[in-house]
């Protein structure tokens, strides 16, 4: 009888205590997937046409947005903000829909702060043109940038390019602004269609290039062509 009982006891106590650890585990199980749920800001690609290799993550905002995804979604170097890729490239093009990874990001190899190849996106070609520093922001731009070039013939003006990206620098300034040469090389990154214009324009014409102008919005200022001194959107 007594064994019966001490038995009895023994299989309660067993029941209980695997009640408690079925509890546990399942309390944690809960907790693991509510974390797993929990809301997580993270950049993700919204261009239509994605982010193009050589952007450099001060030149994101246009084509990216803040979002919250579930935690469990967010890949494991994904970014919120641009803070720490400021001064990187991407390193491919990167897709509508992806989010931004600190891994597509690397610095463009520099020679005293100014040359440095980023890589030419798809479908786009390399041409490099000699312009004199005072027609290109005195020699001040880097690797990166966006820049339009402005394009005079006679007594007419156009901004006949836009949203140029710079993938080369050579000459211009130096990283402390001190002059470095009177010309300066830069190569840019084209679709076939306006290398050939650029060429003909260099050929032709006299060009002026400025670093992109872009609206509060991020997107491009419409261009402004000149006649005999009129000004027409």
């Amino acid at each position: 009888m007594q064994r019966r009982v001490i038995a009895a006891i023994a299989a309660v106590l067993l029941a209980g205590v695997g009640a408690v650890l079925m509890f546990t585990y399942v309390s944690n199980a809960d907790a693991r997937a509510m974390a797993g749920q929990e809301p997580t800001d993270v950049l993700v690609v919204v261009a239509a046409d994605g982010v193009p290799a050589g952007t450099l993550g001060k030149n994101l905002a246009p084509f990216v947005e803040l979002k919250k995804l579930p935690r469990a979604a967010v890949a494991a170097n994904a970014l919120s903000n641009t803070v720490e890729i400021q001064d990187l490239a991407t390193t491919t093009d990167l897709k509508q829909g992806e989010q931004v990874l600190a891994s597509r990001f690397a610095k463009p190899d520099t020679d005293g702060g100014k040359k440095g190849d980023i890589p030419v996106p798809n479908d786009m070609q390399q041409i490099s043109m000699v312009t004199e520093s005072q027609r290109a922001v005195a020699g001040r731009i880097i690797p990166g940038d966006k820049i339009a070039i402005n394009v005079t013939k006679g007594n007419q003006t156009a901004q006949v390019f836009r949203d140029v990206l710079v993938l080369r620098v050579d000459g211009g300034s130096t990283p402390d602004g001190a002059a470095s040469g009177s010309s300066v090389m830069l190569t840019l990154a084209l679709k076939p269609k306006d290398v050939r214009l650029l060429v003909a324009s260099l050929q032709t014409a006299q060009l002026w290039i400025v670093l992109d102008a872009k609206n509060n919005d991020g997107s491009a200022e419409a261009p402004i062509s000149l006649t005999l001194g009129k000004a027409s959107q």
